[in-house]
């Protein structure tokens, strides 16, 4: 019975897996792209520029620029050359300055040049303490100058 259920798990989780996995196939010829470590950080990894496959074992034979080396097909990904009927440049770009006359300033949410909420309009919860009250009053006064409505540099 534990023999059956194993076996039906197996092929539950293959068909999970098989779903999206692909089978890489190569061709002598083919370009791909070679995924090795940063030049900068060794725990990165990245596509480095295209190269050729040379030839095929189990696994594939890459002619780098100086040597030939044999990578996994895990590391290899095929690629596209761009045709260049593609590369099109779709990009457009607009600009305007919009003009307010003086009557119009009104419409405009411009910040106040005065503080119209300090740390003493603060509302406290009724679940403190009058311990943990003082404390929290106490701190909001000796930095008040952090909790404003003004837009400014904190120190």
């Amino acid at each position: 019975m534990a023999h059956q259920e194993l076996l039906e798990s197996q092929s539950r989780q293959q068909k999970y897996y098989n779903r999206r996995a692909k089978d890489r196939v190569l061709k002598v010829g083919d370009k791909v792209l070679l995924l090795l470590t940063a030049d900068h950080n060794k725990l990165l990894m990245q596509r480095q520029a295209q190269f050729e496959v040379v030839e095929r074992i189990n696994d594939y034979r890459t002619q780098l620029p100086a040597r030939t080396k044999t990578f996994h097909a895990n590391l290899l990904k095929q690629y596209h050359e761009r045709s260049t009927e593609e590369i099109t440049c779709g990009l457009q770009l607009t600009a305007a300055v919009i003009e307010y006359e003086s009557s119009d300033s009104e419409d405009l949410c411009l910040l106040s040049d005065f503080q119209t909420e300090t740390y003493q309009d603060i509302v406290y919860g009724d679940e403190l303490t009058a311990e943990e009250l003082s404390s929290a009053q106490s701190l909001l006064s000796e930095y008040g100058d952090i909790f404003t409505d003004l837009p400014h540099i904190t120190k």
